[in-house]
């Protein structure tokens, strides 16, 4: 057990392709539950095999990452920062997640990943 397992914090990482399953029932359940996401409940391709393939092209991106904070062995949150795919937006991000007051932590923790800073958020 971790140092943050131990406090209850969640513990952040990167998300993989094993992940789907759970980030699935996460994403569904925050559908349910908020009204600040773009998909409502029904709306959203329920596909865990999709989401897998998802997670793998993303962990293949040189500048998309999703990162998931795991807490009690569950997943307590996400957030998605997506790249663009030409040069002039290449180095741009959207940032996609459930808890919006936590985002800077999720940009930093990109910055780290991937060694770039991050210019603005809006």
């Amino acid at each position: 057990m971790g140092e943050d397992e131990d406090t209850g914090r969640p513990v952040l990482r990167i998300a993989g392709p094993n992940d789907a399953v759970a980030l699935m029932k996460l994403k569904q359940r925050l559908d349910e539950e908020t009204s600040f996401m773009l998909l409502e409940p029904g709306e959203r391709d329920t596909s865990a095999q999709t989401l897998a393939g998802h997670l793998e092209d993303v962990s293949r991106s040189e500048n998309s990452v999703v990162i998931v904070a795991g807490q009690h062995g569950d997943l307590a949150g996400y957030v998605e920062l997506a790249g663009g795919k030409f040069r002039r937006n290449r180095s741009t991000t959207h940032v996609y997640g459930h808890d919006p007051a936590r985002l800077v932590t999720a940009v930093t923790v990109m910055t780290v990943v991937t060694g770039r800073e991050t210019e603005r958020l809006t």
